[in-house]
């Protein structure tokens, strides 16, 4: 178990039944099993070699009477409410969104929707908010050399508090938020400002390097990747610069 599996292993609720789309290794089905959380886990994963070796690791640890697996494309082949928690990580951002959009009956069954990008984060963000999944929880974990976020969701629900909603007067601020993260941002997670300040390390070399480019037939390209790294070092300061205060 890495410790982003251990994250999003705690963020699961106790006693639901859990749908893990991706399953490589089942080491999330395995703990979630093993440590009580989930009574019964349903794994999946796209790859046939995949699907087996999780199969392996799931009998080693004398659990096929509680985990089973499946060969799978995203939500193909579940059932609406066939699960109570559904878990997807260990994916790039649009894979995400083209797995939730293509089965959304199914993804809106699941009591809560945990989800774990490894692309493309604000992107992922902004299209769950457009679709009315409400944010519940977030967290971020140093995994490695990697850093990854983690987002907890319900289906859209009436009554149901909009974390977003101090951002929502303020383009920048709305920025920051489906980039870093509204609950992040709230909690002034040190994790996240860790994170920022290796980012802002990062866009300034990425700058660095832009302006020592000496490819003259390039000058209008060359200006709009330094317009989009300096944009984006913009939101980072401003996003540092909140946590700060």
């Amino acid at each position: 178990m890495t410790d982003r599996l251990k994250v999003i292993a705690g963020l699961v609720t106790k006693g639901h039944v859990t749908a893990d789309v991706g399953t490589d290794h089942a080491y999330l089905p395995i703990c979630l099993v093993s440590e009580g959380i989930s009574p019964r886990v349903i794994a999946s994963d796209v790859s046939k070699a995949a699907a087996l070796r999780a199969s392996a690791h799931i009998q080693e640890a004398g659990l096929s009477d509680r985990i089973s697996v499946f060969v799978r494309d995203g939500l193909n082949g579940y059932r609406p409410f066939e699960a109570e928690t559904l878990v997807i990580s260990g994916m790039g951002g649009p894979l995400m969104i083209r797995i939730l959009e293509s089965s959304k009956e199914t993804a809106l069954s699941f009591k809560e929707i945990i989800l774990s990008p490894q692309s493309e984060i604000a992107s992922v963000r902004r299209w769950l908010y457009q679709q009315g999944f409400c944010l519940t929880d977030e967290a971020m974990i140093r995994d490695g050399d990697h850093d990854y976020f983690i987002l907890k969701l319900c289906p859209p629900q009436e009554g149901q508090a909009d974390v977003y909603a101090s951002f929502a007067d303020d383009m920048k601020g709305r920025k920051i938020a489906y980039r870093y993260g509204p609950i992040l941002m709230e909690r002034k997670d040190p994790v996240l400002k860790d994170y920022l300040v290796r980012e802002i390390e990062r866009l300034d070399q990425a700058i660095a390097s832009v302006l020592k480019g000496t490819d003259r037939e390039a000058t209008e390209r060359k200006n709009q990747r330094l317009r989009q790294l300096e944009s984006e070092k913009e939101t980072a300061c401003s996003a540092l610069m909140s946590l700060t205060i």
